[in-house]
């Protein structure tokens, strides 16, 4: 009897180990958005292939251009499946948005190149919190001060929306036109935090509310103002934990990997390099099994990394430059003084022949 019993509980510890087993790999799967046995024929790979395409509200112009596509995501997927089987990471590679898109495609649309004799912000040492203590953990969204995810490609305002909502109390979308508008270059300062090379048209002019609906023949309503901007000090995690606790940070960071173009969920932490190539948003941090790390946005639409997010490993002491360099670059807004009346309007600098801001500013 007694050994019989032991037999049974025996048989009973193998099922449930196989079953746990069992469990665990159908949500290690579900979480990237396939299965295995999507992988097993061509007609399987092209349901889940027409599921994903429905699920992004992705279309094509012609059967030959979704041949394309399917080819291209059927290589993705064979890329994120080799991540998961050889490299056990705190992140996950899966199926967002971007899955239809060569590598080189997704180089191309979402980063630019900075042209020579474009300056960076200078680095002051009159950092204002540097007497400040960070707590252990922050989020801005919880606090009511991040706009939702936008899908603009390498283009971001998210630190001016941030202060204002800290300073005013009121949480405003804004308008990444106007900011290219503003921009003397074209929009090349739309590359990576580079954006901050606009800070004197945002000084002078500020910006127009998201939801405005304006052409190139028409002003547009000022509802956002910045009093000036302030790069931090470079290469110290410290300092920008300090900034981080007082408002969203704009940040540099190489975001051009093939890792951070499938990038699903979890803590990421690589592969990536120190090539600033892309402007995101520390909107704050925390920690989650030991492992620290920042809570970004990004401004590639929801369907990418967690609801357009996507949390970096803190390196500390061990790395500088952080992870991607994500503590080489970073710098925030300066917000004193009221947001502008509301009759304060500006003329969209390209229609105004590129002149002066206060030239055509009304206040």
């Amino acid at each position: 009897m007694t050994g019989r019993f032991f037999l049974l509980l025996l048989l009973l510890a193998v099922v449930l180990f196989h079953a746990g087993i069992g469990v665990e790999a159908s949500l290690d799967y579900s979480i990237v958005g396939y299965s295995p046995e999507d992988l097993d024929s061509e007609e399987q790979l092209f349901n889940l292939f027409e599921s994903w395409l429905h699920k992004h509200e992705k279309s094509y112009e012609s059967v030959l251009e979704m041949h394309h596509r399917f080819t291209i995501f059927k290589d993705n997927l064979r890329y994120i499946n080799s991540h998961i089987v050889q490299h056990k990471t705190s992140h996950w590679l899966g199926l967002n948005n971007l899955a239809d898109l060569t590598h080189e495609e997704f180089k191309a649309r979402y980063f630019g190149i900075l042209p020579p004799g474009v300056k960076r912000l200078r680095r002051t040492e009159n950092f204002m919190y540097a007497n400040v203590h960070a707590p252990a953990s922050l989020d801005w969204r919880a606090k009511g001060a991040v706009t939702p995810v936008k899908d603009q490609g390498n283009c971001g305002i998210g630190s001016v929306e941030g202060i204002n909502a800290i300073k005013t109390g009121h949480l405003i979308s804004l308008s990444e036109q106007q900011l290219v508008d503003c921009d003397d270059n074209d929009g090349v300062a739309m590359v990576g935090s580079w954006i901050t090379h606009s800070v004197t048209s945002w000084k002078t002019v500020g910006l127009t509310q998201k939801l405005t609906i304006h052409t190139r023949a028409q002003m547009t309503p000022i509802v956002v103002s910045i009093n000036s901007y302030q790069g931090i000090p470079m290469n110290n995690e410290t300092v920008l934990l300090q900034a981080a606790s007082n408002q969203s940070i704009s940040v540099s960071i190489e975001a051009s990997g093939r890792d951070f173009q499938l990038y699903a969920g979890g803590v990421f932490t690589g592969s990536c390099g120190r090539d600033l190539d892309h402007g995101v948003l520390a909107v704050g941090y925390a920690a989650s099994s030991g492992l620290e790390y920042w809570i970004i946005k990004n401004s590639w639409g929801t369907g990418w990394g967690q609801k357009g997010y996507i949390f970096m490993e803190r390196l500390g002491a061990k790395n500088l430059n952080g992870i991607c360099g994500i503590n080489m670059d970073p710098s925030y807004p300066i917000k004193t003084g009221p947001n502008p009346h509301s009759d304060a309007y500006a003329l969209p600098s390209r229609l105004a022949g590129h002149q002066e801001a206060s030239s055509w500013a009304f206040f």
